[in-house]
C-alpha cells in the first residue's frame, strides 16, 4: 500500500495506483472491482496519512475504501482497524463490510455514502464556521455532538481497567505519538518523523527572520505577553519518556477509537435512533488504551486546530506578530475558538475529561504525573501529524503565519493551557 499511496499522489501516475489496487482488492476479497470505476480522493484536506477512494464492484456495490499508512509499521505499529472491539463495548460505530489486518495492506471497505446527506463532521463544521456559526445551523450539529460525548464518555468508563505492560505496548494507538518520536522504543534521541520533518531546515519566522530548526527548538515563547520557560525541545524530550509505548507497570486503560477527529465522524441528520454521529476508519482502536491518551487526539484535532491551520492554512485569518529577542520568541496573536469549537471543547470537558479524572481519582490510579502526560500527549497531536515549518505539510502546506501559530498554541497546551483547567475541576483544589 506504501507504494500505491506514492503513485496515487500523482497525476501521471494514478493510473497505474489504481490499476494496483484493483488488483489487491480482487485477490483479497470476494468481489471484482469494476475497471475503471476506482477514483482517489487526492484532494481532502484530511488524508494526511491516508488513502481514500471509492469505487464499483461487478456485484453491484459501490464502496469506499480507507487505508492509513504509518512509516515502518511492518515492525513497529501494532494491527490496525480492529473495528470489532468498538462495536462489542457499545460505541456508535459504523460497519465495515469488509476489512484488512495484513500489515502492508490495512484498509477498511465501507457502503459508499453521499457525502451530501451523511457528511464527516469535518465538513459539516468547517461549512457552519464559513457562514459565520448562525445558532440556527449550529444547535443541531452541538446537540448531536454532546449525545455523542455522553455515549464514549460512558463507554469509556465502562471500559477503565488496569492494562498490564505488554498490553499497552502492542496498541497501534502508539505510532501516533511515541513512534513518531524516535526509530526505536529505547532511543535516547530523537528519530522517526521529527528528524524527517523538522531536523536540519530552516524555519521561516512571519517577520522576514529565517533560522535553524535546531535553533528554534531550543527557543522559549512568550505569547500573548504570558512566558512559557519551556522549549519545544524540552517538551518532546519530555514527550519521548512519558510517552513509551512499554510502561514500568500496571496503568489504567480503556477501550477507545483512538484517532477520533471530525475526519474520522460521520454525521447523519436522519438517524431515527439518535445517534446522528458515529466512528468511522477505527484505525487505531484498542481494548487497552491508557486513558489519559485517548481522549486527547479528539481534544486537539476537534477544538485547537481549528479553525484551519493544519488542514485549510490558506484560509486562515488570524493577526500574528512575532519578534525574537535573546533566546526568547515572543508571539502575540488574535487566535481564537470559534463558537463552534467551543461547544465541541466544552462538552468533551463535560462529558468525558471530567468524569474520566474523576473515576480515576476516586480509584486511586490518577497518576501523579498526569498533567504532564496529557500535555505531552497534545503537543504530539500537531507536532507529528504533518510537518508544521511552513511551505511543508503538502497537500496543504502551512503558511508563516499558521506555522508559528500552530507551534504557539502546541507550546500553550505544552505547558498545561489543557490540564490545568482539569486540575482546576478536582475536588480540593478550588
Amino acid at each position: 500500500m506504501t507504494f500505491i499511496r506514492r503513485l496515487s499522489g500523482h497525476p501521471d501516475t494514478q493510473a497505474d495506483a489504481a490499476q494496483a489496487l484493483c488488483t489487491l482488492l480482487n485477490e483479497k476479497f470476494d468481489f471484482s472491482v469494476v475497471p475503471g470505476s476506482l477514483v482517489f480522493d487526492v484532494s481532502n484536506a484530511l488524508a494526511l496519512n491516508s488513502l481514500r477512494a471509492e469505487f464499483r464492484t461487478e456485484q453491484g456495490q459501490h464502496l469506499f475504501l480507507k487505508c492509513h499508512h504509518e512509516e515502518g509499521e511492518a515492525d513497529r505499529v501494532g494491527e490496525y482497524y480492529r473495528a470489532g472491539i468498538l462495536e462489542a463495548a457499545g460505541f456508535p460505530v459504523d460497519s465495515a463490510l469488509y476489512q484488512s489486518s495484513t500489515v502492508g495492506e490495512q484498509l477498511v471497505i465501507y457502503p459508499y455514502r453521499d457525502r451530501q446527506l451523511t457528511p464527516e463532521l469535518h465538513s459539516l463544521s468547517r461549512d457552519i464556521e464559513k457562514a459565520g456559526c448562525p445558532p440556527a445551523l449550529m444547535s443541531p450539529v452541538i446537540e448531536a455532538f454532546d449525545r455523542f460525548q455522553e455515549q464514549v464518555g460512558q463507554r469509556y468508563l465502562d471500559s477503565l481497567h488496569m492494562a498490564e505492560p505488554d498490553q499497552v505496548a502492542d496498541e497501534a494507538i502508539h505510532g501516533l505519538y511515541h513512534r513518531r518520536l524516535v526509530d526505536h522504543q529505547d532511543d535516547e534521541h530523537f528519530g522517526a518523523r521529527i528528524r524527517d520533518y523538522y531536523l536540519g531546515r530552516q524555519f521561516a519566522l512571519p517577520n522576514g527572520q529565517t533560522i535553524e530548526f535546531e535553533e528554534f527548538w531550543h527557543l522559549q515563547w512568550t505569547i500573548n505577553e504570558c512566558h512559557y520557560p519551556l522549549s519545544l525541545h524540552d517538551a518532546l524530550t519530555t514527550a519521548r519518556t512519558l510517552l513509551k509505548p512499554m510502561p514500568t507497570g500496571p496503568v489504567p486503560a480503556m477501550t477507545a477509537h483512538g484517532d477520533d477527529h471530525t475526519g474520522n465522524l460521520l454525521y447523519n441528520p436522519g438517524d431515527v435512533e439518535g445517534n446522528r454521529i458515529s466512528y468511522f476508519d477505527p484505525a487505531f482502536a484498542g481494548s487497552h488504551i491508557p486513558a489519559l491518551q485517548a481522549p486527547c487526539k479528539a481534544l486537539y484535532h476537534i477544538c485547537y486546530a481549528h479553525p484551519n491551520m493544519l488542514y485549510d492554512p490558506a484560509e486562515l485569518e488570524a493577526s500574528v506578530s512575532v519578534e525574537l529577542e535573546e533566546g526568547i520568541l515572543h508571539v502575540n496573536h488574535d487566535w481564537q475558538m470559534s463558537p463552534l469549537r467551543q461547544a465541541y471543547l466544552q462538552s468533551q470537558i463535560e462529558h468525558v475529561w471530567e468524569p474520566l479524572i474523576a473515576e480515576l481519582q476516586k480509584r486511586g490510579s490518577l497518576p501523579e504525573n498526569w498533567q504532564s502526560i496529557v500535555n505531552s500527549t497534545l503537543l504530539c497531536c500537531p507536532v507529528l501529524c504533518k510537518n508544521l515549518l511552513p511551505g511543508y505539510g503538502l497537500p496543504y502546506p502551512l503558511t508563516e503565519t499558521a506555522s508559528i501559530l500552530t507551534f504557539s498554541i502546541a507550546m500553550q497546551l505544552a505547558a498545561g493551557g489543557f490540564s490545568e483547567k482539569l486540575f482546576a475541576l478536582l475536588p480540593g483544589t478550588h
